[in-house]
């Protein structure tokens, strides 16, 4: 969002911060994984960010866990990729499998090699990744992190973005942005008022998800981290996870 993606109105009021200033800093919403990425690369080229998530800390919850070689190679880039792989699961083989335990398929990773310096994939909990991804960008001296601030109003200015947050005390602030950056989810708050179409859609499919720390692998030889199970009888994914410790655990 920049000065020409306008929306929603922002009144009168609130702390003023940014303006006037010889660098006003880019604002990113969403300290997600791509607000967080977005915000360390813009701060590692030297450009002052802004990062407001409406949330009081970082998200806990179980939602992506895997990553893909191009990912690695780009997270190796920022600095964090080590230090996730040494809290996954490395997977470096896929199988398809059929419920009388046969394996159609088998899908080996290092046929990667010399394509990418990560041949394999990686297990491991979105919530390990941003941890990281924050203390990289607090380190660069130029981000000005603001928990707990929900984007209320936008406005173009002409030569920018006013933008209008508040916290859960109800107190407001106004800052003003070269350049906003929307990486606040599918349920956009900032699409909304730049008056762009949604993208969030309803799966017509429900998927259970069943946690557990059987060493699956070991009751079913052969077994690899990531084995897509596909029979007319019925059909699951299983995928090997990391948990503390030295032993690991798959999920199904």
């Amino acid at each position: 969002m920049s000065g020409d993606a306008v929306g929603g109105d922002v009144p009168g009021g609130g702390a003023v911060s940014g303006a006037g200033t010889a660098h006003p800093p880019v604002a990113v919403v969403g300290a997600g994984p791509v607000g967080l990425t977005a915000a360390l690369v813009l701060a590692r080229a030297g450009v002052p960010v802004t990062l407001l998530e409406a949330r009081e800390e970082l998200a806990t919850e179980s939602r992506a866990s895997t990553f893909h070689p191009a990912t690695l190679d780009l997270l190796d880039e920022l600095g964090v990729a080590a230090a996730l792989r040494r809290r996954g699961r490395t997977v470096d083989r896929i199988q398809w499998r059929d419920l009388d335990g046969g394996v159609h398929a088998e899908l080996d990773y290092a046929l990667l090699a010399g394509h990418t310096g990560h041949p394999y994939r990686l297990h491991v909990e979105q919530a390990r990744l941003t941890p990281l991804l924050l203390a990289e960008l607090t380190a660069t001296g130029l981000a000005d992190v603001r928990f707990g601030a929900a984007v209320t109003g936008a406005t173009g200015t002409g030569a920018g973005v006013r933008l209008r947050t508040e916290d859960a005390a109800g107190r407001t602030t106004v800052t003003h942005h070269p350049y906003v950056l929307a990486a606040d989810g599918a349920r956009s708050r900032l699409r909304a008022l730049a008056g762009l179409p949604g993208t969030a859609e309803v799966y017509p499919d429900y998927a259970l998800r069943v946690v557990t720390r059987t060493p699956l692998d070991e009751l079913v030889p052969g077994l690899a981290a990531l084995a897509y199970v596909r029979d007319p009888r019925g059909s699951y994914s299983v995928l090997g996870m990391a948990i503390a410790g030295p032993t690991t655990a798959p999920v199904s």
